[in-house]
């Protein structure tokens, strides 16, 4: 849950964002809000005007957030499913709030890196009734390594989402994030990190 806090600090750069805002936007309790931002204040990562706070060191939040996430154990579940490029449609049609990551969302920005198959985050309060109705379809042949990977994670994974070329994408952050963490292509992640960054200097 901490990381809703990164995520929200690295999508809203250069912002001063007030506590009710925060507490608005994370849907985290006081308490702990509060003691988030009283570490970050103590590590020079923030600074604070009243009720509000704002970052001076991004790169710093970005590496309290790969601490964070490097130590979760990400599911991830592979089907193979025939007509993958399809698969935002069909979601978007029954209503299920979704974002590509990894590889094949980069390559939809950039181009950078290969494409190795659709990455979904899904919401996991919900994640087995959407495998369910995927099933139901006749839409996920069969599960193992395959072409579509669907990840259940905390819903908050969809903020600051984008519409590109068809796709509801995570947000640049989150991208950068899930590159650096795929090892493989870390340099890419922190490429979009800086561009980043450098488009809201």
């Amino acid at each position: 849950m901490k990381e809703r806090v990164f995520r929200l600090f690295l999508n809203r750069i250069d912002e001063w964002i007030s506590f009710k805002d925060i507490f608005i936007e994370t849907g985290l309790k006081k308490p702990y809000i509060s003691r988030i931002l009283k570490s970050l204040l103590l590590e020079g990562l923030l600074i604070r005007d009243g009720d509000r706070f704002h970052v001076v060191d991004y790169k710093g939040i970005f590496r309290k957030w790969i601490e964070i996430r490097d130590k979760i154990d990400l599911l991830k579940y592979f089907y193979v499913y025939p007509q993958v490029y399809k698969i935002n449609r069909i979601l978007e049609d029954n209503g299920v709030e979704y974002a590509v990551t990894g590889l094949f969302a980069e390559n939809i920005i950039h181009g950078y890196t290969p494409i190795s198959g659709v990455e979904i985050y899904l919401d996991s309060s919900i994640f087995l009734d959407i495998v369910k109705m995927l099933g139901e379809k006749g839409l996920l042949k069969s599960f193992g390594k395959g072409n579509l990977i669907l990840i259940p994670y905390d819903k908050h994974v969809f903020y600051g989402k984008f519409f590109l070329r068809g796709w509801w994408i995570v947000s640049f952050p989150q991208l950068a994030l899930d590159l650096v963490l795929s090892k493989k292509y870390g340099d890419i992640g922190y490429k979009l990190l800086e561009e980043w960054l450098e488009k809201h200097a």
